[in-house]
């Protein structure tokens, strides 16, 4: 399927990797089905783009990358449309937001974006009370510290061949 981007030009989905939100992402309810896309300029951050408003393209991360005690906390009726209780069947993404100056970036880490990879279908959770500072976690720090680890690991790499 060939869709026009407004952030990423021409693109060509395959329809097998479409994921269906039943229940739309918070502040795009109208939208239910989305692609992820991968951006080398901005790895590890990845882009939930909506097939159907080449408009909207929400950045997301997946929050274990920079946080790994982080905590999932629903109820397993929220679990319902995405058609699974297999755990391992569930990849977990945080929406991030990326503005101009980097030093600002945050990630909601209290609305995870759950998505049943072999099922193609998704759900937006809230988690319990909704902590502002969970809704606009200070990123920076986390992002340096897992491009840091990165570099490292891949040096020790290098080294070892």
């Amino acid at each position: 399927m060939l869709i026009e981007s407004a952030r990423f030009g021409k693109l060509d989905i395959a329809e097998d990797s479409i994921i269906s939100f039943p229940e739309g992402i918070l502040g795009f309810e109208e939208h239910r089905r989305f692609a992820i896309l991968s951006c080398e300029q901005t790895d590890p951050v990845q882009w939930l783009h909506s097939i159907d408003d080449p408009g909207i393209s929400l950045p997301i991360i997946n929050p274990f990358l920079l946080k790994s005690d982080y905590n999932i906390e629903v109820d397993d009726s929220e679990l319902k449309p995405l058609k699974t209780s297999v755990e391992e069947d569930i990849i977990v993404y945080c929406v991030t937001v990326l503005p101009n100056e980097l030093k600002d970036v945050t990630i909601n880490f209290a609305a995870p974006i759950l998505i049943n990879y072999k099922r193609n279908v998704g759900k937006q959770v809230v988690m319990g009370v909704v902590d502002d500072k969970l809704i606009r976690y200070p990123a920076f720090e986390l992002l340096q510290k897992y491009f840091k680890e990165v570099a490292e690991s891949a040096g020790t790499v290098s080294q070892n061949e």
